[in-house]
């Protein structure tokens, strides 16, 4: 049954030209290796962080103005 589901999936990301390896991994190795939720979301919320941070520094070299809470005030 896991084996249709994720043949399904994979498919579906070949065929739609969205595939992204990490977030197709990440559930393999946490259902297949038995582990927890909290395995699922170390590397989830780590994933997350890195990309929010570069995103920050790369518009702060870039001069770039990022979205910030004053935006919603105006």
């Amino acid at each position: 049954r896991r084996q249709r589901q994720m043949c399904i999936r994979d498919s579906l990301m070949m065929a739609t030209k969205t595939v992204h390896p990490p977030a197709g991994a990440n559930p393999i190795i946490a259902i297949l290796g038995a582990k927890g939720v909290g395995f699922l979301m170390i590397p989830v919320a780590a994933g997350a962080a890195f990309i929010v941070l570069f995103a920050i520094i790369y518009n702060q070299l870039m001069k770039r103005k990022y979205f910030t809470f004053n935006d919603l005030r105006q």
